[in-house]
């Protein structure tokens, strides 16, 4: 792993759909051309405990950091606030790398990620 760095994933979002149509549809950007089935769950970013340098950019990586990034990290879906969908039954999950440590900061759209573990929880229905 390379915390706060390189290709670690900085912001990610998570994407369901219980029946999805396969179609991909260009004109719905703020869905990644994914069609209309898809629900956003939730959106989010690296937590790092000692903070962000007001810019944005990583600074110094603390202990605490390297312990909460390997350690700690998780996220978790809210359906109280902008995310009414996170609870909806799913079958289909997606995981959309929006940026990693290399690329947030100059808008590039492509490249490598790395992600060491999902571990999703919930509710298996018929």
């Amino acid at each position: 792993y390379f915390p706060y760095q390189q290709g670690s994933i900085r912001e990610i979002e998570f994407w369901g759909s219980l029946n999805p149509t396969g179609a991909l549809v260009p004109a719905n950007t703020d869905k990644h051309g994914f069609d209309d089935t898809w629900v956003c769950l939730g959106k989010f970013q690296q937590p790092k405990p000692s903070g962000y340098l007001p810019n944005g950019s990583v600074g110094v990586v603390t202990s605490e950091d390297w312990t909460y990034y390997n350690e700690k990290t998780e996220y978790e879906m809210d359906n109280s606030g902008a995310y009414p969908h996170a609870w909806d039954q799913i079958r289909y999950l997606r995981i959309v790398c929006v940026s990693t440590f290399a690329t947030w900061d100059i808008g590039l759209t492509h490249g490598g990620w790395q992600l060491g573990e999902i571990t999703p929880y919930g509710q298996i229905s018929n």
